[in-house]
Formats: C-alpha cells, structure tokens, sequence
C-alpha cells in the first residue's frame, strides 16, 4: 500500500512538473512526496466534517462546501509536490479548475456508479466490477491530468498579462 501511495505522488508530482515545464526533481521529490501523502491522510479525515457542513445547507450550499474543500486539497498539492518552484497565485487558477471538474465527476459518480456496479456484477460478476472501478479511476486520472494543463495553461496567460501590464 505504502509503495502504491508512494508511486501515486511521484506520478502527480511528474504530472505537475511537466505541466508546469519545470525539471523533474527525481529522489529529492520524495520527501515532499511523503508530505503531500500526510497532507492528503489529513484532508480525507475531514471529510466528516465536510459531509457534516453539507448537510446543514441545501444543495447549493453543499457543492460550495464540496468545491471549498477540494480546492483546499488541489491548491495545497502542487505547492507541496513542486517544492514552491512556483507562486502560489499561479497555482490558483490550476486548483479552481482540478475542484470544479472534480466535484462534478465525483457527484456524478455517487449517481452513476452503484448502477454501473450493480449492472456489471449482474452481467459478469466480479470482473465486471473490476472493470467498472478501472474506469473510474482512469476517470479520475483524467480529470487530474486535464485540472494540472488547463490551470497551467491559464496561469501562463496570468503571468504573460503581468507582464504586458509592468512593461
């Protein structure tokens, strides 16, 4: 389990590295690495309180606590895993993006998975399930990945209009 959390950073951590066109950091990253995995065994023991908050409000108020939450986590990501090799400003276009998309998928996801689960054991029983679950967490990856190059590629336009206001 240790190995596969492990290798998940390293992945996200490539995935912000590239995104941002910085050079990888290799073995100097795994520390942060094993910070961002604290840091996210933190944000997951909040969910209690956050689902706790959402159920105080009605629903627009639960996808604001929802997107609030997520953007806490996909903002405090890249500033962990990229060592603050970048400004934290320009991360933020990259979170509100990763926050926005994710919330979506995983309200999507309560809805729409148990069906699909259900609908594939039926059919063809526990590799059905497996399949069900791959296809879910590639659609996660993707969400990741897309939040990563779009908030990247937004906060790129940030930069270059900064620039073209100092000058």
């Amino acid at each position: 389990l240790l190995l596969s959390i492990t290798s998940f950073a390293r992945t996200l951590q490539s995935t912000y590295e590239r995104a941002y066109g910085l050079e990888p950091s290799g073995v100097a990253g795994l520390p942060r690495g094993l910070l961002w995995i604290g840091a996210l065994a933190i944000w997951l023991s909040l969910s209690s309180i956050r689902s706790e908050m959402q159920d105080w409000g009605g629903p627009l108020f639960s996808a604001t606590v929802a997107i609030g939450f997520s953007f806490g986590l996909w903002l405090v990501s890249p500033m962990i895993l990229l060592g603050r090799r970048v400004p934290t400003r320009l991360l933020v276009p990259c979170a509100v993006v990763s926050a926005v998309l994710m919330t979506a998928v995983l309200t999507a996801s309560a809805i729409y998975m148990p069906i699909l689960i259900e609908s594939a054991a039926s059919r063809y029983g526990l590799i059905g399930i497996a399949f069900s679950l791959q296809g879910w967490l590639l659609t996660i990856a993707i969400v990741i990945v897309a939040g990563a190059v779009v908030g990247s590629v937004l906060s790129e336009d940030m930069a270059a209009r900064e620039r073209t206001r100092k000058a």
